[in-house]
């Protein structure tokens, strides 16, 4: 049981008169409840679908760092003890979107993430069948034994490489970042896109795998 939550409900227990039945403590926010893996900066907002997991738990210890004036709804996933997302200034991520953390994925500042988008910076299994293989049986074994089946995956041979999206960025729902990929400053990548390459700033991608349609009007093109 998270700490916090513990004390407010022993602190409960000694406040309350002789003889009447325990109140239900306050709920604990999404930020108090995960304040040991999260770092926030001012005005800051947690948004009710947030999410935060990791396999297997690795207890205290910041993970993300977000900074000011943002409106966060994600789920941020941490698949290995290595993981970290960074998150600037004045940046929005919608619900349903998930962020997949093997090394580090960073979103700059003013950034604006749509629903239900994918950003992982792993391939999550080996190009190689066997290893597949061994993988299922694996899983399949740990859950029969009562562990987490995500928490003794093999990583040898899964290509991992960190993610970088510019300041100014807009990601359009159902789009799906894959690993390495680097989107530049005020890019747009367009609804339901596939992302395997780097983007160029100031353009905007679409399609599976994601391919330059145009370019961002001048006029929108400042500081």
């Amino acid at each position: 049981m998270n700490l916090i939550l513990r004390a407010r409900r022993r602190l409960a227990r000694l406040l309350m008169p002789p003889g009447l039945p325990a109140a239900s403590p306050p709920p604990v926010s999404f930020q108090e409840r995960f304040a040991q893996n999260i770092s926030a900066g001012e005005r800051t907002i947690f948004l009710p679908n947030c999410a935060y997991e990791e396999y297997p738990e690795r207890g205290a210890r910041v993970r993300v760092r977000i900074g000011s004036d943002c409106m966060i709804g994600a789920r941020f996933i941490f698949e290995s003890e290595q993981g970290t997302i960074e998150i600037g200034d004045r940046t929005f991520i919608n619900g349903g979107t998930s962020l997949v953390a093997r090394t580090n994925i960073r979103l700059g500042s003013d950034v604006m993430i749509s629903w239900q988008v994918e950003i992982r910076d792993h391939d999550a299994h080996s190009l190689d069948w066997r290893a597949r293989r061994e993988d299922i049986l694996r899983q399949n074994e740990n859950y029969r034994s009562g562990i987490d089946f995500r928490s003794n995956h093999n990583w040898t041979g899964v290509g991992v490489m960190p993610i970088v999206i510019g300041d100014k960025v807009w990601v359009g729902f159902g789009s799906v970042i894959l690993k390495g990929v680097t989107i530049g400053e005020g890019a747009i990548v367009g609804a339901h896109a596939v992302v395997t390459q780097n983007v160029e700033p100031w353009t905007i991608v679409a399609g599976n795998p994601a391919r330059v349609v145009k370019q961002v009007p001048t006029e929108f093109i400042s500081s």
